[in-house]
């Protein structure tokens, strides 16, 4: 998502709290559609150079433009994907938490690439840089989200917390890991875990 009046990108990684980024900066969840949520769903998940390319296409320079994302703990987000595609898209039905990370892991050895629901990458560089200003971690979102705001010099704001409502049974990812699932999850999310040093 960019924004031409207050000048940001804003790229949003899937299920690393980005949708209450979203909704925050006043985007969906009002009274009347915000002029700018067309452009928020077709940019929603899209990679940061994609963003640029739209903006390129204005000759407008995006070095000008503060860069924003989110992320989060790699093994919490594969199970929160997880559970949120068991209740809400079915794409994984009958598959348990296990299948799915092999499932997942197989499709990265066979694309010799990781996986698009564990990798990060795509949404903080640019040309093979990392470009963003300021990273909100899903884990410390209010202060980082408060940052963030203040950077863009928005001082009236809402704080929201969008509960998906899936049907994850527990907030603590360590119950849903052996071993190999931990090690597979480790060799996807390589990026995420290099870039912000996470731990399991």
């Amino acid at each position: 998502m960019y924004d031409l009046d207050c000048k940001y990108i804003f790229t949003h990684p899937p299920k690393c709290a980005g949708a209450s980024v979203a909704k925050t900066l006043g985007l969906f969840g009002g009274p009347q559609p915000h002029p700018l949520f067309s452009r928020y769903k077709k940019l929603q998940h899209a990679h940061l150079s994609a963003h640029i390319s739209e903006l390129n296409k204005l000759q407008l320079n995006w070095q000008d433009f503060y860069k924003f994302s989110v992320a989060r703990n790699p093994w919490d987000r594969a199970v929160s994907r997880y559970f949120f595609e068991q209740t809400h898209t079915h794409h994984f039905n009958g598959l348990s938490f296990d299948q799915y990370i092999i499932q997942c892991y197989n499709f990265s050895t066979e694309k010799g690439s990781p996986h698009s629901h564990f990798t990060i990458k795509p949404y903080l560089f640019h040309e093979n840089k990392y470009i963003m200003d300021h990273i909100i971690m899903q884990e410390n979102f209010d202060h980082d989200l408060a940052i963030a705001m203040k950077n863009l010099n928005i001082e009236n704001y809402n704080t929201y917390h969008i509960n998906q409502k899936t049907i994850r049974p527990t907030k603590d990812y360590r119950n849903f890991y052996n071993d190999a699932t931990k090690n597979m999850v480790t060799e996807m999310a390589k990026d995420s875990i290099e870039i912000f040093s996470y731990k399991f």
